[in-house]
């Protein structure tokens, strides 16, 4: 059945707590931050992460995107190199994770500082130039 009119219960910028599984799907999957640090999602545990974006499956049940880091998540590209781009910093976020893996943390909401990873990456771009520049 259709669950179209589904609301997400958690808004973007909102900190979670993802309930991982072994056996499942997430099982070796690593999650990088933009702070080269990685976070292992493939053991059975508790991990806080930030909810970065939302979106729904075939039959309208909401699913959430998941990132260490406050940047927003994009589901569409406007050009190829957007897509090249976004293939490059792909294992920022995990997606497809429904409600009942989430739990909340009461009161924890971040302001997402960037709204994509393009826009994350325009920012790594001038910082670059800038201390190029520099030197």
């Amino acid at each position: 059945m259709p669950r179209i009119d589904a609301k997400h219960e958690f808004e973007i910028g909102q900190v979670v707590i993802l309930n991982t599984w072994y056996d499942e799907w997430c099982c070796g999957k690593i999650l990088r931050s933009t702070q080269n640090k990685e976070i292992c999602t493939g053991i059975k545990g508790k991990i806080k992460l930030i909810v970065v974006g939302h979106y729904r499956d075939c039959d309208g049940t909401p699913l959430y995107v998941l990132s260490s880091d406050s940047i927003g998540y994009i589901s569409g590209y406007e050009s190829v190199k957007q897509q090249t781009s976004y293939k490059r910093w792909v294992d920022l976020f995990i997606t497809g994770i429904s409600e009942d893996h989430l739990q909340e943390c009461f009161g924890e909401k971040v302001e997402l500082k960037h709204k994509s990873v393009f826009e994350f990456e325009e920012q790594l771009r001038k910082e670059l130039a800038y201390f190029a520049k520099e030197s």
